[in-house]
């Protein structure tokens, strides 16, 4: 048993007053500290000026844990995550060492991202509880555990970028059937950023003519694109070509929306949808 105690020195003008410290009123202490991973009880008492004891908690109060630190690796399984994207991420967790049992495995994510069909708010992060009979692997501090998931990228970049997971252990009272979650390991990553499509495009440069358009894009092989929408700026106007002008039989029409579109392309104006086929691979890509 380790016992280490300490005495608050106050400071500042206590002008005339007999009592350092006043009955009814609120104080704060601030500490730092290096946490233990055993229990401890924390005892605050007073004393008062000739040294007699004037009031105790009876030594009581719980101290914060110290929890295991456990590994994860975040891995998107596309060389480029596209934003606004459905993209496959592998989540590898490893426990910590010594960690003691838990029973629910919570995934943080960062701002703005989200499993596919949920909606990330603004300026918060969404918790994805993982399945550990879900996951493949062995969750220990060797071989690990793996979780595929399938993420919504945010519209851009954001500040930060982290992933937390958090490991939980749920404890019942048998009298009160109050439950507690105390969390016993926890593991963070940075994270990784989302890249625009990367696109060529060559045309003649000039004012109020009528020309051809040439568009070369990646698309990542594993989403296995259908169909491209190519939208036009503001003043300028897109045309699906004519068979008999160019010899080719291109799978092309204007867009227009209908109840079925998603909300996000419910606006989209002088633009149209061409049928992709063929294409050239290059890596995970599809040219």
């Amino acid at each position: 048993l380790l016992q280490v105690s300490g005495a608050l020195q106050l400071e500042g003008d206590l002008g005339s007053r007999d009592l350092a410290m006043e009955a009814d009123r609120d104080y704060r202490l601030r500490l730092w500290l290096r946490a233990s991973p055993a229990p401890t009880l924390w005892t605050i008492r007073t004393e008062d000026a000739r040294g007699f004891l004037s009031n105790t908690n009876d030594g009581l109060l719980p101290g914060v844990l110290a929890v295991p630190e456990m590994s994860i690796t975040v891995t998107p399984l596309l060389t480029r995550s596209p934003p606004e994207s459905a993209v496959w991420v592998r989540i590898h967790i490893l426990t910590g060492q010594e960690q003691s049992q838990f029973s629910r495995l919570q995934l943080l994510m960062p701002y703005g991202f989200s499993p596919v069909g949920a909606d990330a708010e603004a300026g918060k992060r969404l918790i994805v509880e993982l399945s550990m009979e879900q996951g493949q692997g062995i969750l220990d501090s060797v071989t690990g555990m793996t979780f595929d998931l399938r993420i919504q990228t945010p519209a851009a970049n954001v500040m930060d970028a982290r992933w937390f997971v958090l490991a939980k252990q749920v404890i019942t009272d048998d009298i009160t059937g109050q439950i507690e979650e105390p969390v016993n390991g926890w593991a963070m990553v940075d994270g990784f950023g989302v890249s625009p499509c990367p696109v060529t495009l060559m045309y003649g440069s000039i004012a109020e003519a009528t020309g051809w358009l040439a568009l070369s894009f990646y698309v990542p092989r594993s989403v296995q694109g259908r169909f491209v929408l190519i939208t036009a700026p503001q003043d300028f106007e897109v045309k699906c070509p004519q068979a008999e002008e160019t010899g080719l039989v291109l799978e092309c029409q204007d867009f227009r929306a209908s109840a079925e579109t998603p909300m996000m392309l419910q606006s989209l104006q002088r633009t149209v949808n061409v049928t992709l086929h063929g294409g050239t691979e290059e890596g995970d890509n599809m040219l």
